[in-house]
């Protein structure tokens, strides 16, 4: 699979408890998606893999606690979305206080939060925190929505569900 350029591992279809990701390893890949993997706990990226890797999605996966080793060797990803994580998860990557912030700091996009109506997300690239609607629908035109409400309608009774969000500019 030299030529692949997005891969998904979703519920079911991985049921290991580590990834290793070597040397030399899918060097087209653009796009890298990790969905509701509950037994995935650590993911090993050497530096000469994933080198064209540009997004890492991560949702939902419970039993991950720190960021990938070796993720501060792709220099081409650009977008980091992590959702439905550990809290330790999002304390290790927090900008002041994470232990593994260093890592991630030269990802130009990183979005952290729940998909859970009304949860804390941050854009960890900006340090802008946003508890729901009101922060959210405040910095609208500095965000692309990518999914909306429950209902799909944004401003309807139901509260706005953030699910997918990139920092388009906030300079």
């Amino acid at each position: 699979m030299p030529n692949l350029l997005i891969l998904s591992f979703d519920s079911g279809s991985y049921e290991g408890e580590t990834l290793h990701f070597e040397n030399g390893g899918f060097q087209k890949l653009k796009e890298l998606r990790f969905r509701a993997l509950y037994n995935l706990r650590s993911i090993f990226i050497d530096k000469g893999a994933l080198q064209s890797l540009e997004k890492l999605h991560m949702f939902d996966l419970p039993q991950l606690k720190a960021v990938p080793s070796g993720i501060q060797h792709l220099k081409k990803l650009h977008v980091l979305d992590i959702f439905h994580m550990p809290t330790e998860f999002h304390q290790r990557i927090e900008p002041e206080t994470g232990e593994d912030h260093w890592m991630v700091k030269h990802v130009a996009d990183v979005l952290a939060g729940s998909d859970f109506k009304n949860q804390l997300m941050y854009d960890l690239s900006k340090n802008i925190f946003m508890e729901g609607v009101a922060d959210i629908l405040r910095y609208i035109d500095g965000i692309e929505v990518l999914a909306s409400s429950a209902s799909g309608v944004v401003g309807g009774d139901d509260p706005f569900q953030v699910r997918y969000c990139f920092r388009k500019n906030f300079e």
